[in-house]
């Protein structure tokens, strides 16, 4: 009988001592929700420009400290993962997670917010590797073979990049300047170029000569009936380069400047008698670019590749 009493008194110790704390704020909530990893923005390309795409997106995680049960995570707004949407635009996806204090019954709550941007593909793609210039001899024969590495392209979406030239390697060349383009074209119709020239000159190659004493430059040996080497300097170039000849031009020559799609964007007439010619060029966009040299009957002198930085 003295033991029930013990335990009858112990158990209403222990409901004053519970109720006392709760209404004393002794004992407060001590369950805490949080979300250790939320994605956050996320940006998605829609590669071919279809106007719709499906979008997905890491799972957000939940946790908890302290005492607390009835866990539950759930997504309570926006698309779910795999919908196709429309695109481009902007979509808004919520997390929430809950749980109960042990002690006093609250609901801790966090929450998770994630902005998916559906973006139209506006990036070209990018020729990783474009084949320099190209100078061929033809010996005795009366045109060479073209002879190059393929050029490698990149593409942020990184399919269906297609390829194309109508100059493919091994293609026979005859004297002259020729120039090669090579067009990369992704899956949303954002298009590259890679160019370069292939110079092919009748007969042998000369033995080299001496360098030019400036630094920073190229020196394209003369062809054809009007054999002058010239020096471009310095390349790279920025606001201005300067051609220097080997020896005085016996008749006025005709420059011109060429961008990669072979437009002319400059032209300037090169005195006779005078074994340099400055060039202004802040006027030019950074880029490669082509200086072909004629007589002013047409007559092809030289080429040279220059960059402006």
């Amino acid at each position: 009988m003295k033991y029930k009493n013990h335990v009858r008194e112990a158990r209403l110790f222990a409901f004053c001592l519970l109720s006392w704390c709760l209404f004393s704020g002794t004992l407060s909530a001590q369950c805490n929700v949080y979300f250790s990893y939320c994605p956050g923005d996320i940006t998605i390309t829609d590669c071919d420009n279809s106007g719709f795409e499906t979008i997905n997106w890491p799972t957000p995680i939940a946790a908890t400290t302290g005492g607390c049960i009835n866990f539950n995570i759930q997504q309570t707004s926006g698309p779910a993962p795999g919908s196709v949407v429309a695109s481009p635009g902007t979509y808004t996806v919520t997390y929430a997670a809950s749980a109960v204090d042990m002690a006093t019954g609250k609901k801790a709550k966090a929450g998770c917010t994630i902005t998916i941007h559906l973006m139209s593909d506006n990036t070209p793609p990018v020729f990783t590797f474009c084949p320099p210039d190209i100078t061929l001899y033809t010996g005795n024969d009366p045109t060479a073979p073209g002879i190059w590495s393929t050029p490698i392209v990149e593409d942020n979406c990184g399919e269906n990049v297609t390829v194309k030239t109508k100059t493919p390697c091994n293609t026979d060349f005859g004297p002259g300047v020729h120039v090669v383009t090579y067009k990369a074209v992704d899956a949303s119709g954002n298009a590259v170029y890679c160019t370069f020239t292939v110079t092919v000159i009748q007969g042998f190659q000369k033995a080299p000569e001496a360098q030019h004493p400036l630094a920073g430059h190229i020196t394209a040996p003369g062809t054809g009936p009007y054999p002058i080497d010239i020096t471009l300097s310095p390349n790279p170039f920025r606001g201005q380069f300067s051609l220097y000849a080997q020896r005085d031009p016996e008749t006025d020559l005709e420059v011109s400047i060429l961008d990669v799609q072979g437009r002319q964007v400059r032209l300037q007439t090169w005195q006779a008698g005078t074994n340099s010619l400055y060039l202004n060029t802040e006027d030019l966009n950074p880029g490669v670019f082509y200086i072909k040299i004629t007589t002013s009957e047409g007559v092809f002198v030289n080429a040279l590749r220059g960059v402006k930085m």
